[in-house]
């Protein structure tokens, strides 16, 4: 039989094909591979795909050389040849998909016949699937910070889902903040513990009255036990175990950023948990370490900064109080008028410096000073100075009374408190720094007279100026209290112009008068010029030209 198909085939041209031998050789006629063909093209034009199971039924007898043949263009998979459009149609699905959802059920995109190989293999070939992922950068502003932006892109997840960049860029900041969270927490019961150090420490290159007695007795060898160790960072010595990949998905489960998804089973169970084991586990213990870091070290680092500043302004104080106390002793004025513009001074000058001191003292007595943020000054130092020890309590109060007394009596009790509060040193002003000093205190006050355009709030730096330009040596700041004084004691008898005097006296007599007139609520259009040109004339007279 085989042999007499082969001979019709071969002699009469029967459109037909014999596949096999002997016995088991198949005749197959032309019009069937035809029809099959043509079932075959509608199969793929409908699906966009063919499987090779399906030729097998169809009595192919090489199903991948079969559909390679016919769809010369078709992409073939271990299972199925695809069609190049197909690709382009499932991304554009999932891309739809994802316009009003964050995560998408690739399943239900890639065909039902596809097997889990071929499944990953079009995945494989989607442009808008990665399975590539790099943590949100830190802010531009130097702070370290990572900001979540709107990144676009689209994550492959356990190669059954989508998912948008930005959901697994959400995941990443929250499981920054847990770690944040933990971190602090971990660093609170470390402090408690006394793993950290609280110490106040001086800055580099700075000494207090205690560093230099420490000093005094290593060099006298009474203090060397512990000389040549190395430092010890308690950060170094603390780790935090970071939570496994189930724990952090059901602390991430129950983040109010992901309430919305709460409820789907799906997300709770499938695609959260492969977003971390894919996306987040490869950084958490990295997170968590650093965060540990940060917890201890941002704080200490924030500390020596302020102990910076603290010593910095403090130094830049005590050079003031010097300098303004040697223009008093050259202005040679009598006790209540000298009185009067120290308190003055002190008052300017010295607020921000006891709150400081207090705090620094209170810290060391183990007072959590954070919960004093919104108060006012006055009642920050009222706390600090309550939670002090019995001798540094002492010596605060007898600072803070000085400090509206006079100069010398507040440097005398500063020098008195350096060394229980743990003070910068006091040191004398040279002549360079005076001279310094002099010349940035002049500028500071004719910049401000230049500036002023209320005569009544004028006066005072008028009157300071007046004193600068009588005294070229000098510079202090003077108040309402003092003005009258300081025009009868210095600038009468000064070598000032007649005219510069004269000027003097009418714009304190036109300001005086119009701050009286305001307080009583009589105040006139008429006065006020008047004292605004009064104050104007006296300026000129002494700077050389009106204010701005």
């Amino acid at each position: 039989v085989a042999g007499c198909a082969a001979e019709l085939i071969e002699r009469r041209g029967m459109d037909a094909e014999l596949r096999g031998r002997g016995d088991r050789a198949v005749l197959t006629h032309g019009i069937f591979d035809a029809a099959r063909a043509r079932t075959v093209q509608s199969i793929f034009s409908t699906n966009g795909f063919i499987e090779y199971q399906r030729l097998k039924k169809m009595k192919v007898a090489n199903p991948k050389q079969y559909a390679q043949g016919i769809f010369k263009d078709g992409i073939s998979l271990n299972d199925v040849l695809i069609g190049p459009a197909l690709v382009p149609q499932i991304e554009n699905s999932i891309s739809m998909s994802l316009e009003s959802a964050q995560w998408v059920d690739l399943e239900e995109i890639i065909p039902v016949e596809f097997t889990d190989d071929d499944a990953k293999a079009v995945l494989k070939q989607c442009a808008n699937l990665s399975s590539e992922y790099a943590p949100p950068k830190p802010n531009s502003d130097g702070s370290g910070a990572l900001v979540l932006e709107e990144r676009g892109g689209i994550l492959l997840v356990g190669n059954k889902f989508g998912v948008t960049r930005k959901l697994v860029d959400t995941c990443f900041m929250e499981m920054l903040r847990l770690a944040d969270e933990a971190a602090k927490e971990f660093a609170n019961t470390a402090t408690a513990g006394g793993m950290l150090d609280k110490k106040v420490k001086a800055p580099e290159g700075a000494s207090t009255a205690s560093s230099k007695r420490k000093a005094s007795k290593k060099k006298k060898g009474k203090d060397n036990a512990g000389d040549g160790e190395p430092a010890k960072s308690a950060s170094n010595a603390m780790s935090l175990n970071a939570p496994s990949s189930e724990a952090l998905t059901d602390s991430l489960q129950n983040c109010p950023k992901f309430k919305d998804l709460s409820n789907d089973p799906l997300w709770s169970e499938d695609v959260l948990p492969l977003v971390v084991t894919e996306y987040l586990d490869h950084h958490r213990d990295a997170i968590y370490n650093q965060a540990v870091l940060a917890a201890v070290e941002r704080p200490q680092k924030l500390h020596r900064e302020r102990e910076e500043a603290f010593f910095r302004n403090t130094e830049v104080l005590l050079s003031k109080l010097q300098f303004y106390q040697r223009c008093m002793d050259m202005l040679k004025l009598n006790d209540d008028t000298a009185t009067s513009i120290e308190s003055h001074i002190l008052l300017l000058n010295c607020n921000s410096f006891l709150v400081d001191a207090a705090r620094r003292a209170a810290e060391r007595s183990g007072l959590d000073t954070a919960a004093c943020e919104e108060e006012d000054d006055g009642k920050k130092l009222a706390i600090y100075t309550k939670n002090l020890e019995k001798e540094e309590k002492a010596k605060m109060t007898a600072l803070t009374k000085a400090s509206s007394d006079s100069l010398s009596d507040f440097l005398i009790a500063y020098e008195d408190a350096q060394e229980v509060l743990d003070l910068p040193v006091k040191r004398p002003v040279d002549k360079k720094k005076e001279k310094a000093l002099l010349a940035s205190e002049q500028a500071s006050l004719r910049e401000a007279l230049m500036s002023e355009l209320d005569p009544v709030a004028g006066l005072n730096l008028l009157v300071s100026y007046a004193v600068v330009r009588a005294k070229s040596n000098v510079a202090v700041p003077i108040p309402s209290a003092a003005s009258r004084a300081i025009l009868n004691e210095v600038i009468k008898e000064s070598s000032l112009a007649d005219s510069v005097k004269e000027s003097l006296e009418s714009a304190s007599a036109s300001a005086t008068l119009y701050a009286s007139q305001i307080v009583k609520a009589e105040a006139s259009e008429e006065s006020k010029a008047a004292a605004i040109d009064q104050f104007n004339s006296a300026r000129e007279l002494l700077v050389g030209g009106p204010g701005e």
